[in-house]
């Protein structure tokens, strides 16, 4: 094709016969002139022929539709910048009725002063970007709260720093979170027959003394503590500022065990009255499978704010099993309270004033209101609905695949994830 400076094409012309169509699409250039409308969009949607359609992408684990009226609703926000509550205040209301309803689904303890559009108490949650931004969210918080309980403890070394807990089946983002905000990982390993985070894992963690562990050069370095320094009989756990559950891991279903991780917890909690290991639970993918199937299941999976005393956060993602477009997380935390008052920032300079905990700022509105559009028109019925079509399926797909029988170990991951075995 050439690259010569051409007159933009008429629209009267066949769309093929434009000159547009005769050069190079703009790559790195900003382009000096114009183009028709049509002309931009069929240069563009040609070009992402070589996407696949969103419904063939069984990789990424969003949802990919909604109904017309869900559609529409979209279209009609697509302009609302959320962030401005001054001018959109009944958008920031529904973003709060979201996190009531998830956080009350969980068992968020909620003050009596606060209702599910107006909160004056404190911080129960945010709507987010996706779960990412919900994890990252939540340690924040955690991480705060470590460093608040420990500041100026006579028990400390001034060289401590805090590390979050978990397995290797995360999600990225705790690894992102990890660097970008400075803080220890440690990891507990997944291995062929043990594909989730048991309580023995973590109580083998939290228990260890530091110069025992396996993990001591890691903190050790992390920490940057003297060659000379001598941890005594200081654990591990005086250094987890959380210890992260994942329910529905991405690589087979499975869930951490969430009650029996807590009850180690308590068990350390006790011979250390002065410290606390909160858990987070991530539930990007299992927090709209796991309150249905643990309905008629055998063993549910507890994992929530009722269930386990020590979990002060959960995140869901609901742009996947609660069915909203890419784009739409949230994390919940157990009371208004958890989440310390100066991360909440007061926001003045858009025409009013209001508080905000988010790591982002401006941000679209639409998918947002598809996601309470989902709650109410869909309800726990509709929900409940869905997923037992998804696990009915699950299941006819594992009984039928012979590929899941055979040696390979990450099909035998999810040969035994048949519903038979496993909640999610």
């Amino acid at each position: 094709m050439t690259n010569s400076k051409l007159t933009p094409g008429s629209s009267l012309d066949p769309i093929y016969g434009r000159p547009e169509f005769a050069r190079d699409i703009p790559r790195g250039t900003f382009p000096e002139e114009s183009m028709e409308g049509e002309t931009a969009y069929t240069l563009i949607n040609d070009e992402l022929g070589r996407d696949i359609a969103p419904k063939m992408n069984m990789a990424s684990f969003l949802n990919t539709t909604m109904d017309t009226w869900g559609k529409n609703l979209v279209i009609d926000s697509l302009g609302k910048n959320f962030i401005d509550h001054e001018e959109y205040p009944q958008t920031n209301v529904l973003a709060n009725r979201i996190c009531w309803m998830i956080g009350e689904w969980y068992g968020t303890e909620f003050s009596s002063d606060d209702t599910p559009d107006l909160w004056k108490s404190g911080m129960y949650g945010s709507v987010t970007i996706g779960s990412s931004e919900a994890v990252m969210l939540a340690l924040v918080a955690h991480r705060e709260r470590w460093k608040i309980r420990n500041a100026g403890s006579s028990y400390r070394n001034p060289n401590d720093r805090p590390f979050f807990l978990t397995s290797t089946h995360v999600h990225t983002c705790w690894d992102k979170f990890g660097r970008y905000y400075d803080v220890g990982q440690l990891y507990v390993p997944m291995k062929e027959g043990h594909w989730k985070m048991t309580g023995s894992d973590v109580a083998e963690v939290i228990n260890k003394p530091m110069k025992d562990s396996v993990y001591w050069p890691q903190i050790k370095e992390w920490c940057k503590y003297p060659d000379s320094y001598d941890p005594g009989t200081r654990t591990v756990g005086d250094l987890i500022m959380v210890v992260g559950c994942v329910v529905g891991t991405t690589y087979g279903g499975l869930s951490d065990e969430v009650e029996e991780i807590g009850l180690e917890i308590d068990k350390w909690q006790e011979k250390h009255p002065s410290e606390s290991i909160p858990i987070h639970v991530d539930a990007a993918s299992g927090g709209f499978i796991l309150p249905f199937t643990n309905e008629t299941a055998s063993q549910p999976v507890k994992f929530n704010f009722s269930d386990v005393p020590n979990v002060q956060s959960i995140n869901v993602s609901i742009h996947k099993f609660g069915n909203t477009y890419p784009g739409c997380g949230l994390v919940v935390f157990r009371n208004g309270s958890y989440v310390p008052r100066d991360l909440i920032y007061d926001i003045s300079y858009l025409g009013g004033s209001f508080t905000d905990f988010t790591v982002n700022f401006s941000r679209g509105s639409a998918v947002i209101l598809a996601a309470y559009y989902n709650l109410i028109r869909m309800g726990k019925s509709g929900y409940r609905k869905i997923i037992a079509n998804c696990m009915a399926n699950a299941t006819e797909l594992i009984t039928r695949d012979e590929a899941f029988k055979d040696n390979d170990s990450q099909l035998k991951i999810l040969h035994i994830h048949a519903p038979a075995h496993n909640p999610l």
